[in-house]
């Protein structure tokens, strides 16, 4: 199956992120300012193509990721200690007079700090999108259940009642689907029963996402939906459906 665009770009971020774990391990291991100096081209590889992503996805944090690399404000240690002097092959200033080796390696500690935190900020803004995109979602679904409660309406007033009762309960099957699937705790109560409303209504009070009153009320309008689906001496009313489409859209406004 080929990726969409958005899976495609996590995995991009994904991997620029790995490479830079890797490039700080190296750093870490090694623990000398010589060892940065001579990583230039990995690093400024995943600089580039972080900040380009940080400028569509989080472009409130690219002053913060730039600032690790250098400081656009001055070049001088008053500054503060960024990548950009190690890459110079410039020691940090400690104020006071150490041993070469020890300056060298609190110098790359320090460079490697820095780089971890560009890391973070990369994986924030993965989080952003994530975040966004699940936001994006729950408001297209939205816009599709209150769509097919439309449909569901004018299939009632032209007088097509069993119709506009079972695209009411598809709708609310998908409605208590989608609240099923966020919460892991209903999911295991549903286990491997099929997604029926009375599964869902059962799974999701078992869970404890739904008290008693709201079950009794998903089974009334269940009983409705199921006199529409099929073939019973008592047949469904317009009253009876447009109570399924006005519960319907309560369940959709409350839960």
């Amino acid at each position: 199956m080929q990726k969409s665009k958005v899976d495609a770009i996590k995995d991009d971020l994904d991997s620029v992120v790995k490479n830079a774990y890797a490039l700080g391990k190296k750093w870490q291991d090694r623990q000398s300012i010589s060892t940065i100096t001579h990583s230039q081209l990995e690093y400024q590889a995943f600089y580039t193509t972080a900040l380009a992503a940080l400028s569509v996805l989080a472009p409130e944090r690219v002053s913060d990721f730039q600032m690790c690399y250098f400081n656009p404000k001055g070049t001088s240690f008053r500054s503060g200690y960024t990548i950009d002097f190690a890459m110079r092959g410039i020691h940090i200033n400690t104020g006071r007079l150490i041993r070469a080796d020890i300056q060298d390696q609190q110098s790359a500690s320090a460079t490697l700090l820095l780089l971890f935190k560009q890391i973070a900020i990369l994986q924030s803004a993965k989080t952003l999108l994530e975040s966004a995109l699940a936001d994006l979602e729950g408001v297209l679904q939205a816009d599709l259940f209150t769509s097919e409660l439309e449909a569901a309406e004018e299939l009632l007033k032209a007088g097509h009642v069993r119709a506009a009762g079972m695209l009411a309960g598809v709708t609310l099957e998908a409605h208590l689907g989608s609240i099923l699937t966020q919460h892991p705790a209903s999911m295991k109560e549903l286990g491997r029963k099929s997604g029926t409303l009375s599964n869902l209504t059962s799974a999701l009070y078992a869970a404890g996402r739904i008290d008693l009153q709201t079950q009794k009320f998903m089974i009334y309008l269940r009983d409705i939906r199921n006199n529409c689906a099929h073939k019973n001496k008592a047949e469904p009313t317009k009253d009876d459906v447009q109570e399924l489409i006005k519960g319907v859209k309560k369940a959709l406004a409350t839960a």
